[in-house]
């Protein structure tokens, strides 16, 4: 071993040839940062868009969510570029689908609006059977949501794709109630572009002095101005 390292040789940069570490690269949580920091970062815009006198909340109903005058929004907010598009058969959609329906079961006298953001881009289901209308399910659910006819998407909600619940839950709509009560309070697919953030910045909210309150995890509420 070297005998002549000077007393502070520990903190020099070392040679050109050092690299980073070698790990596991299977135990890596890259992505799941990456998700926990675009979620964050969503529910931080949300607040800066507060009405005053309501509420944020953080990990109660869904990634976060808004109570102002009993309506209720709950958003759920993905990172998921990197694993490819969209779909209705995507298991997060489904998941959405799934936690309106719960959502609303939940929050007797509430209205609930649901928004499922992604910065996937939209994709076309693989099997034809389960495109409605013989279009990209995502697409088709806005054009159903507009007016659009929903018997299309009211046979992919009642397939084995979706819970008992939602089964239970569409099956018990008319046309007009199932495009006014799930279609159009339903946001699936909305791309959230990161830029967003210096939008907000360029437009000074973020000194806005907040009325509202934040909750995490439902446990207390913590003033915000």
């Amino acid at each position: 071993m070297p005998t002549d390292l000077g007393r502070n040789a520990i903190f020099t940069p070392g040679g050109p040839s050092d690299g980073p570490p070698v790990g596991d690269a299977e135990r890596e949580a890259i992505a799941s940062l990456g998700g926990y920091t675009y979620q964050v970062a969503a529910a931080a815009l949300a607040w800066l868009d507060l009405p005053d006198g309501a509420r944020l909340y953080l990990e109660v109903a869904e990634d976060y969510a808004t109570l102002a005058e009993q309506v209720l929004s709950a958003v759920q907010v993905k990172d998921t570029a990197g694993s490819g598009s969209v779909t209705l058969n995507s298991e997060n959609v489904r998941d959405a689908v799934n936690a309106f329906v719960g959502l609303v079961a939940s929050n007797p006298g509430r209205q609930i609006a649901f928004r499922y953001f992604t910065t996937s881009a939209i994709g076309t289901e693989r099997k034809i059977e389960d495109r409605p209308g013989g279009q990209p399910g995502l697409a088709y659910w806005r054009k159903a949501a507009a007016g659009a006819d929903v018997a299309p998407l009211r046979a992919i909600l009642l397939s084995g794709n979706y819970s008992e619940a939602v089964h239970t839950f569409v099956g018990a709509c008319d046309d007009t109630a199932l495009r006014r009560d799930l279609l159009q309070k339903n946001s699936l697919g909305l791309r959230q572009a990161r830029s967003r953030c210096r939008d907000h910045r360029a437009a000074g909210t973020t000194g806005r002095s907040r009325q509202g309150s934040l909750s995490i995890g439902g446990s207390r509420s913590t003033p915000t101005g």
